[in-house]
């Protein structure tokens, strides 16, 4: 099992640059990618983007890629002063007009689009190779991060679908006992309100097997050990993806329970009920990190 959170990291170096690459990753339902990278490298993102795709496969993922000289004389990125002193007037005069102070934005404008620029510099086809290379390294080691978290993951589900297990044996080992208790109740009803010589016992009979029937929850107990069952197998096995298949099996344990719940008629049963709900909630909140 894999979490979607991750962080990796990789470098490489191709004279006299060194390649830096981060990648972090949060959970999501889809995939959305965002890179960040010297506008000279804007040609790689198509690249950069189907690489990440194939090997995250979903998540929000964000992207740093930065360049750094080494064994210059000189730094090897310079400010274009003419993209700065724009950024730097126009928030200047939305200051005048907005009547607010413009505190400590010269290190803001240097993060800005354009503002920094590498020098002289030129990509060919053995710094583009080496520049997927660091991406993938990185990508390669948010993966293991992943795989890491998703096995503490796993363990988590495992315990909580085995106390629902537990609970749900609970209610098997009282189910003799709550219909022994819903027959009495109905007979005691009944003898409040009918005399005994106007009873038809044949006539309380049959009511009596249709109520009990409307309350017998044999289907749901084997439903739902059916569909832990499942769960438990679908976490071992060998698919890389498998938090959304893994939230429907959810999703169907809690109608089992919820119908347990409603069908009970015992304060037994009912806080068992409740105890694998609590489960089932914590088991909905590990899933939305899982892949």
């Amino acid at each position: 099992m894999y979490s979607m959170t991750g962080f990796g990291y990789a470098s490489r170096t191709y004279d006299p640059y060194k390649i830096n690459v981060e990648v972090k990753s949060l959970n999501s339902k889809f995939s959305d990618i965002r890179i960040k990278a010297p506008a000279e490298l804007s040609m790689l993102e198509m690249d950069i983007r189907q690489i990440t795709l194939e090997k995250l496969l979903r998540g929000k993922v964000e992207i740093q890629l930065t360049m750094e000289g080494q064994n210059l004389d000189s730094n090897i990125s310079e400010i274009d002063e003419r993209v700065f002193a724009n950024y730097y007037y126009q928030i200047h005069r939305l200051a005048d007009e907005l009547n607010f102070e413009p505190k400590n934005i010269l290190a803001s404008i240097i993060q800005l689009p354009g503002v920094v620029k590498l020098m002289e510099f030129k990509v060919d086809q053995q710094m583009e190779s080496t520049i997927l290379e660091a991406v993938e390294e990185a990508l390669d080691a948010l993966m293991q991060h992943r795989k890491t978290e998703g096995h503490a993951l796993a363990q988590a589900l495992i315990d909580s679908i085995r106390e629902i297990i537990y609970r749900q044996e609970k209610i098997a080992g009282a189910e003799k006992e709550r219909m022994v208790i819903v027959k009495e109740r109905l007979q005691q009803a009944l003898e409040q309100h009918i005399p005994p010589e106007k009873m038809d016992n044949g006539r309380f009979e049959q009511e009596l097997i249709y109520y009990l029937d409307k309350m017998d929850i044999h289907e749901e107990m084997v439903r739902l050990k059916q569909h832990c069952e499942y769960f438990l197998s679908e976490l071992q096995n060998c698919d890389i993806i498998k938090g959304k298949k893994l939230s429907f099996i959810t999703q169907e344990m809690g109608r089992e329970i919820n119908t347990l719940g409603s069908k009970a008629n015992h304060a037994e049963i009912q806080r068992w009920v409740v105890e694998m709900k609590n489960e089932l909630d914590k088991i909905k909140e590990q899933l939305a990190n899982v892949l």
